[in-house]
């Protein structure tokens, strides 16, 4: 194998391996949205059993759910399921 196939980081490339900082950072940011999204759940949950006589019962049986990704357009995310019911 010659050198030229080798895969070659760049200097600030190379920083990045050698800064853990930045992901610890990047994974207290997504904890903090991940409990933005939990008070918005909370928040969605008390409009929707006021309105629970308009609702199939099974909206309110089911529990939210957070989904974590790390390719939405190449940058990470989450998304609140909630409700989960769609009949």
């Amino acid at each position: 194998m010659n050198d030229s196939s080798k895969i070659q980081l760049s200097p600030f490339e190379q920083q990045l391996i050698t800064n853990y900082e930045w992901l610890l950072t990047k994974n207290g940011i997504l904890e903090k949205i991940k409990e933005s999204l939990g008070v918005l759940q909370q928040r969605q949950q008390q409009v929707l059993q006021h309105a629970g006589g308009f609702l199939p019962p099974e909206v309110l049986k089911t529990s939210a759910k957070v989904s974590r990704g790390e390719n939405y357009l190449g940058l990470p995310y989450l998304v609140l399921d909630y409700p989960r019911y769609f009949d």
